[in-house]
């Protein structure tokens, strides 16, 4: 089944205030999950196979602005597909430190997916949005929520796999179906084309 390229239905949440993550935050973070997306993709991750359709993502401020909508809220219900949260009340010094810590959260849910249909269960849901191989882009916001920090990233294009009714990707050889036909080989994922309109 092919992925449903929509933005999803939090598009029309409205956007309060000003986005809390400056450039090199951004870089950051993108890096930090571009990086997991790679071991993934690479075979290098729980007891996971290869890869052939692992996109690169790229960073969009319009999914950071609706993503901080989402993390003023303090709640991780009614969020929707595409969306992946963390939170935690240990006092972090910096932005990287929370974002590494969220990220590698999320990528331990990978023992959750069966390694022979490449589904995930309910205990991946987080992993289900991060690391579903159709995605392209992203965008993040935090929030300070009653003594904790919550982190909010959403993902898009929205499929199958976030509900847990699909793969999150095809096995095969790294880069072996890049629907662009580009790819970065040091990385092993595919470069997407992607809307230049939503992307800072």
């Amino acid at each position: 089944m092919s992925s449903v390229v929509i933005i999803p239905f939090l598009f029309f949440i409205s956007i309060n205030g000003v986005s809390s993550l400056g450039k090199d935050e951004r870089n950051s973070i993108t890096k930090l999950i571009n990086n997991q997306r790679s071991a993934l993709a690479n075979g290098e991750m729980s007891n996971l196979p290869t890869a052939s359709d692992m996109n690169e993502l790229t960073y969009s401020t319009l999914f950071e602005g609706m993503a901080q909508s989402l993390a003023r809220d303090c709640s991780n219900n009614n969020m929707g597909g595409g969306v992946s949260h963390y939170s935690t009340d240990k006092i972090i010094q910096t932005n990287d430190a929370l974002f590494q810590e969220a990220v590698d959260a999320w990528a331990l849910e990978s023992k959750d997916v069966d390694s022979s249909s490449l589904k995930p269960n309910e205990n991946a849901k987080n992993f289900a949005q991060a690391f579903y191989s159709k995605n392209t882009q992203f965008g993040c916001g935090k929030a300070p929520c009653s003594g904790k920090t919550f982190l909010v990233c959403m993902f898009t294009p929205y499929g199958p796999a976030q509900t847990m009714n699909g793969p999150l990707y095809k096995q095969g050889e790294t880069c072996g179906n890049c629907s662009n036909n580009k790819c970065d080989k040091g990385s092993g994922l595919c470069i997407p084309k992607v809307n230049k309109l939503i992307i800072d």
